[in-house]
């Protein structure tokens, strides 16, 4: 099994919360030469890299939702749109510019 990039999965590393546990996709990974790391389940405390993205969306959420002085009604919106800028807009590629024209991008608390 190999990612987009063309390398081959070596380690897969979950929280053991239910997700990815069963005997199935156990036999998946042993068939594919994948090794399987999990952490106690349900403690985000072990999942650092998982926490620090949720972390930097919600950031990003909130600082839209101050920023534009909207209700949290829109709180859904802002993260989807957090997301969109974290996954959609590529590093190095130019941000569209409706998002710096309201001052989305390029604010300090969203560091996306």
């Amino acid at each position: 099994m190999e990612n987009e990039s063309g390398h081959k999965i070596k380690m897969l590393h979950s929280d053991n919360g239910g997700e990815f546990v069963s005997k199935k996709f156990d036999a998946f990974l042993t068939e594919c030469g994948i090794q399987r790391q999990t952490s106690a389940p349900y403690s985000p405390q072990q999942n650092g890299v998982a926490e620090h993205a949720n972390r930097t969306i919600m950031e990003c959420a909130r600082s839209m939702i101050l920023a534009q002085g909207l209700e949290l009604e829109f709180w859904g919106e802002a993260v989807n749109t957090a997301l969109y800028i974290k996954l959609d807009v590529q590093p190095g590629l130019l941000i569209p510019r409706p998002l710096k024209k309201r001052g989305v991008v390029g604010n300090p608390m969203c560091p996306i």
